[in-house]
């Protein structure tokens, strides 16, 4: 994890290679360890993650990047990280969905107006695709002093590392 205390010529620059280089934080140690400020959070998938997802090793190890604009604790980056929540978390519906098989997730439908667009997977399924998120995914993090920039310094930084998941990322 990366805190940026001074401006640098390219904030986009700086935040897309410490998001691309810099190692993962398990999801436990990353609550612990990232600062309670605003910055950007990049998702990493580990070698047989990206196997298991089927992507190719040319799509790089960044499945989604965010913005967390009050903190890096954010409800967003919890809520993708926690059971029970994959109806309010793109991450983790794109996650289920290419996982369904090789997991064995199932599905049970709810009603139309609930998160998740009518569909839900059963308890057993979510602490299933959690137990798997936290072994094979990590967290990485930037921090810039002026937070006003974070929200278009991570479109750009998005577009440059094109994450494999990102669309609505977290």
């Amino acid at each position: 994890m990366t805190i940026t205390a001074v401006d640098t010529p390219s904030l986009t620059t700086e935040a897309a290679a410490v998001l691309a280089a810099t190692p993962g934080m398990r999801y436990a140690d990353f609550l612990t360890a990232a600062p309670a400020v605003p910055g950007i959070v990049a998702v990493v998938a580990e070698e047989s993650a990206r196997a298991a997802l089927g992507l190719t090793p040319a799509t790089g190890d960044v499945l989604a990047v965010d913005v967390a604009d009050e903190s890096l604790q954010c409800r967003e980056v919890r809520a993708a990280f926690q059971s029970g929540r994959t109806g309010a978390s793109q991450l983790r519906q794109g996650l289920a969905a290419l996982l369904r098989d090789v997991l064995a997730l199932d599905v049970e439908r709810t009603s139309p107006g609930a998160a998740g667009a009518g569909f839900a997977l059963t308890p057993e399924s979510e602490e299933t695709l959690t137990a798997w998120m936290r072994e094979h995914l990590t967290l990485r993090a930037w921090v810039a002093q002026d937070a006003s920039a974070l929200e278009g310094v991570a479109r750009e930084v998005a577009a440059d590392l094109a994450p494999a998941l990102q669309p609505g990322a977290l």
